[in-house]
């Protein structure tokens, strides 16, 4: 069963991403608890579905919720049947580790031949669908999480300054296609951005100039397209990173998100200002 944001379907499918049903919401609440010593995983799972006519399916049997739980860094994927509103998972330590991706699903059980909806769209018809077995229903939103929050290294150490000289004095790029982000410089300016780094006052400036414009760039790439740059070494800590706080790089604004990552950078200037 696998899914993603831009999966398509011939049956009409309840979702925040389209507009198959003119009302109605399906999403698993989940409260997280999380032993970061152990790497342990503690979910607490509340159904929520309003929709008439899936609700009855799932009460004639006809269709089932699941929590589709992966983690790629553990090889794990399993989907685990929710049978009741509220209900808790529990996975032993070190089962899961790095960052974890859950999304609940609704799924038929069986083949139903008159599938219809009061609140599906008009431009659907008025005529019933067939939906086979293990057809997906409606999803909610993946939510991803990060186990072992502690073990994971500073932003900066993602990052190497690296000469180039087609570039302007003054100016960076950025370069994805390593193990570590590449911050493009001069020799001149590679120069006196290390002798300025440690030059005590200036240094906050520095982290700010080079930093935030080059993790804003990050997330504009990720959001072009974040699979081709999974192999490298610097993809797992940025995103578990995003994932602490709560950055969705698909629709979230790059400036903000980037001061959220680097822990407002400003006020890291401020407080090393000098009146």
């Amino acid at each position: 069963m696998k899914l993603s944001e831009n999966t398509r379907f011939p049956h009409p499918v309840l979702c925040e991403e389209t507009s198959d049903y003119i009302t109605g919401s399906f999403k698993v609440d989940l409260e997280v608890t999380e032993d970061t010593v152990n790497n342990s995983l503690i979910l607490k799972c509340i159904t929520i579905l309003d929709e008439p006519y899936l609700t009855n399916l799932l009460n004639d049997n006809l269709a089932k919720v699941f929590l589709i739980v992966s983690c790629r860094g553990a090889y794990f994927y399993e989907q685990i049947e929710l049978t009741k509103p509220e209900e808790v998972i529990s996975f032993k330590p070190g089962k899961l580790t790095g960052r974890v991706d859950l999304r609940a699903v609704i799924v038929s059980t069986k083949t139903i031949s008159d599938f219809r909806s009061d609140n599906i769209n008009q431009e659907y018809g008025d005529e019933g669908f067939t939906i086979n077995k293990s057809e997906i229903l409606a999803f909610d939103s993946k939510r991803p999480i990060n186990i072992g929050r502690k073990k994971l290294p500073p932003l900066e150490s993602i990052f190497e300054l690296t000469f180039s000289d087609e570039l302007e004095n003054g100016v960076i790029d950025v370069s994805l296609e390593q193990n570590k982000v590449q911050i493009l410089a001069n020799k001149d300016t590679s120069e006196k951005i290390h002798h300025l780094r440690s030059a005590g006052d200036t240094s906050s400036i520095v982290f700010s100039a080079i930093y935030l414009p080059a993790i804003m760039q990050i997330l504009s790439y990720l959001r072009e397209g974040s699979g081709e740059y999974i192999e490298y070494g610097w993809y797992d800590p940025f995103i578990a990173k995003c994932d602490f706080y709560n950055i969705d790089i698909t629709k979230d604004d790059f400036l903000l998100s980037a001061q959220k990552l680097l822990k407002k950078p400003l006020n890291l200037v401020m407080e090393n200002y000098n009146e």
